[in-house]
């Protein structure tokens, strides 16, 4: 990923508040708002899940509110994806509000029953 985003393209960064954990995705700013690109710094995400977004040209909010199938931290880690998406709905009003679709492990099976 480029540095900073190219003309028709956007980047969007959260950074945790007193950790240090930042997540940076790189998208194109065409009508599916392509996903072109991200960086995890703190944070474990599996590769495979990743790539696989970017293989498909699945837009950012598709990523995002799936951020927990990629999240790769060992059980009972905290997880960031809520702090993740209300910073882009905060960022991006005058998009439609991201909603978590997949959490990771234990949790989503609690919280699905």
């Amino acid at each position: 990923m480029p540095a900073r985003p190219e003309a028709g393209q956007a980047s969007f960064w959260w950074q945790h508040p007193t950790r240090a954990l930042g997540l940076r995705l790189h998208y194109r700013l065409d009508d599916n708002l392509t996903l072109l690109g991200l960086n995890a710094l703190g944070l474990r995400l599996r590769h495979e899940v990743c790539d696989g977004w970017l293989l498909q040209g699945a837009s950012v909010r598709h990523a995002l509110e799936r951020l927990g199938a990629a999240n790769f931290d060992p059980e009972l880690f905290p997880q960031y994806e809520a702090a993740i998406l209300a910073a882009f709905n905060q960022q991006h009003p005058e998009q439609p509000p991201l909603v978590l679709r997949r959490r990771k492990g234990l949790l989503a099976r609690l919280l699905s029953v």
